[in-house]
């Protein structure tokens, strides 16, 4: 609670009311001009928590950071195929023919689509992708010198019964 700045929901809604903006119609109705800032919602679901830091970002920034980490290599060569139809917002309508999403092929590319579907979703500004990501980046190095501490030997004995945790 921090940084307690609007989601793009609350921002759009404020700032516009009742004037006419360019969005998402809704479902089965693309971009259109005459909806009201009032009326807007984004394509995505809004969750209950903070604008800043976007936690979606953050996952992909953890993720992809521990696994740089763990392979030694950006390297990923991913692409996934989406059947027509197949949104969970639109089902049925989109996408209008089977569709393939990527290629990515490095981490950084999966890493930066990922977090920019927050924004290109409606769900953040892109201050609050940014932070996410690079927080998320710091939360993978942590992670994979856990893991890394495990495999190699060295992690430190579990607290005893009673003993704060987290501590050093």
């Amino acid at each position: 609670m921090r940084y307690d700045a609007p989601r793009p929901f609350t921002a759009i809604r404020h700032l516009y009311g009742d004037r006419d903006v360019t969005a998402w119609g809704g479902p089965g109705r693309g971009t259109v001009t005459d909806i009201k800032g009032d009326e807007w919602r984004s394509y995505l679901d809004t969750a209950d928590h903070p604008e800043y830091p976007s936690t979606s970002a953050a996952f992909c920034g953890a993720f992809a950071q521990a696994a740089r980490r763990f392979t030694g290599s950006d390297a990923l060569g991913l692409s996934i195929r989406v059947a027509k139809g197949a949104s969970k917002v639109e089902p049925g309508l989109t996408p209008r023919a089977d569709t393939t999403l990527g290629p990515w092929e490095t981490l950084t590319e999966w890493e930066e689509a990922c977090g920019r579907s927050r924004l290109l979703g409606g769900v953040h500004f892109r201050s609050a992708v940014e932070a996410g990501r690079d927080l998320g980046r710091r939360v993978g190095d942590r992670a994979y010198e856990f893991l890394r501490q495990h495999i190699d030997g060295t992690a430190p004995p579990p607290p005893e019964a009673g003993e704060p945790v987290g501590q050093g």
